[in-house]
C-alpha cells in the first residue's frame, strides 16, 4: 500500500487525507521516484487533475500492451479524469451522463446522482428509511421539497435537512454533499454507525450537527478546512472539533464550544469512541484512567512509589526520634527523684498498672484511689503504710 512506502512526503500526505482511502489532490513529487513505472489511484477520492509531469512518463504501460489503438491523453493511462467513470478508473474513460457527478479523478464504479430527487432516495436507502419514526414523503413520488425534515428556498432548492432523534441507522451517503444548496443538515441523536464523508465539503453548509450518533473515525482534514461550517474558519482559525469533537472527548452539543478564556475546545473523555459525543460515562472514563495508570511504564512506577516511601519517612523519623528523646526524658526524671528521695509519693502519679478513680474533693483530706479487688488506699493509710518498707 501506497501508506506503507518510505518517503516522508507520501507518509506526511497520508497522515492528512488517508482514512479508508486518499483524498486530495494528486502530487506532483511522484513524478520524482526514478524508478516509478506502474500507479494505480482508482478506489481514492483524488480530486483537480493528473499533474502533467506524471503524464509525461506513460505509466502503466503493462495495462495497455495488448491495445491497438492510440491513446491520445496520456494522463487518462494514470486515471480517468473529474465527471467520468470507467470499470478500472484508468482508459477508456466514459463521462457522465447529465444526471449525474462525479467529482474525482479514477473513479471507477458508477458516477453519483445529480437531482435532488434521486440525492435523497440514495439518503433514504443509506440510513435504513422503513425504520425511521418519521417518514412523510420520503421513498414516494413526491417533490423533495415534501419530505418530512427537508426545507427549500423560493427556487425549491434543498437548503436545510433537519432529521434529530427520528431513528436514522446505516451510514451517511457522500453523495449527501452534492447538494449545491445544502445549508443545514442536522442528523443528531440518531443510531448513524461509519464515517463521516469528506465528500460534504462540497456543500455549502453552514451548520452540521452529527452528535449523538455511533460515527467512528476522524473528521476529514479536507472539512476542516472548509470554512464557515459551525463558525469554522473565524479569525483564520480552522479546527476539526468545530466540525465535531474528535473520540476520546465530548461536550455537551458535540461540538467544540467556548471556555472561560473564549477558545473553542472539547472536554477529555476516555471513554468516548465515537464522534460529537456528548455525554461522558464518569465510571467509564475513571476505570479506563486507573488502567492507562496501572499500564504505565516500570520506571513511572518506581518513580512513583520512591516518592511515597520518601514521604513516609520524612514524617515518621521526627516523629520517632521526638518520641525517643521524649521517653530519656522521662526516664532521667524519674532516675533523678529515686535518688533524692527513695521514698517520694506524689498523689497523682500512679503506681498499680490498673485504672484508679479519683475524689473530687482532695481538700478533705480524703482522696482515696480505687484498685480491683475493693482494696482502698487512702493518703493516711498509706502514710501509716511508709515505714514498713523500712
Amino acid at each position: 500500500m501506497l501508506c506503507q512506502v518510505n518517503f516522508g512526503f507520501i507518509i506526511r500526505f497520508c497522515d492528512l487525507f488517508c482514512t479508508d482511502y486518499f483524498k486530495g489532490t494528486i502530487p506532483a513529487s511522484l513524478s520524482d521516484l526514478p524508478h516509478l513505472v506502474d500507479l494505480y489511484l482508482d478506489g481514492n477520492k483524488f480530486t483537480g487533475t493528473v499533474p502533467s509531469l506524471l503524464c509525461k512518463l506513460k505509466l502503466n504501460k503493462s495495462l495497455f500492451q495488448d491495445l491497438k489503438e492510440e491513446i491520445n491523453d496520456p494522463c487518462t493511462m494514470i486515471s480517468c479524469p473529474v465527471n467520468s467513470v470507467s470499470e478500472t478508473g484508468t482508459y477508456p474513460c466514459t463521462p457522465c451522463k447529465d444526471s449525474a457527478f462525479s467529482p474525482y479523478v479514477g473513479k471507477n464504479s458508477r458516477c453519483f446522482p445529480l437531482t435532488q430527487k434521486q440525492i435523497l432516495d440514495e439518503f433514504f436507502d443509506s440510513t435504513n428509511g422503513l425504520e425511521w419514526k418519521s417518514s412523510l414523503g420520503w421513498g414516494l413520488d413526491h417533490h423533495p421539497c415534501e419530505y418530512y425534515g427537508v426545507t427549500c428556498n423560493m427556487d425549491e432548492k434543498v437548503v436545510n435537512i433537519t432529521l434529530k432523534n427520528v431513528g436514522l441507522s446505516g451510514t451517511i451517503p457522500p453523495q449527501i454533499g452534492f447538494l449545491s444548496r445544502l445549508e443545514v443538515l442536522n442528523l443528531a441523536d440518531n443510531d448513524i454507525t461509519g464515517f463521516l464523508p469528506s465528500d460534504l465539503r462540497f456543500a455549502p453548509l453552514q451548520q452540521l450537527d452529527v452528535s449523538g450518533n455511533n460515527i467512528r473515525g476522524r473528521v476529514p482534514p479536507m472539512l476542516c478546512l472548509d470554512g464557515d461550517t459551525n463558525g469554522n474558519g473565524e479569525n483564520d482559525i480552522f479546527q476539526c472539533d468545530i466540525i465535531a469533537c474528535p473520540p476520546g472527548t465530548f461536550s455537551f452539543s458535540g461540538i467544540a464550544e467556548y471556555d472561560q478564556d473564549l477558545c473553542r475546545k472539547c472536554f477529555p473523555c476516555s471513554s468516548n469512541f465515537f464522534l460529537a459525543a456528548k455525554t461522558c460515562d464518569e465510571k467509564e472514563a475513571f476505570s479506563s484512567q486507573v488502567v492507562q495508570w496501572m499500564d504505565s511504564s516500570e520506571e513511572d512506577s518506581h518513580q512513583i512509589f520512591s516518592s511515597l516511601f520518601i514521604l513516609i519517612l520524612a514524617i515518621f523519623i521526627p516523629y520517632k526520634l521526638y518520641d525517643i528523646h521524649r521517653a530519656k526524658q522521662n526516664s532521667n526524671n524519674l532516675t533523678e527523684r529515686q535518688q533524692n528521695d527513695p521514698f517520694h509519693f506524689d498523689e497523682d502519679e500512679d503506681l498499680f498498672p490498673y485504672p484508679f478513680t479519683h475524689d473530687n474533693n482532695k481538700q478533705s483530706g480524703n482522696s482515696s484511689r480505687n484498685i480491683p479487688g475493693d482494696i482502698e488506699i487512702t493518703n493516711k493509710s498509706l502514710a501509716l503504710f511508709r515505714p514498713s518498707f523500712i
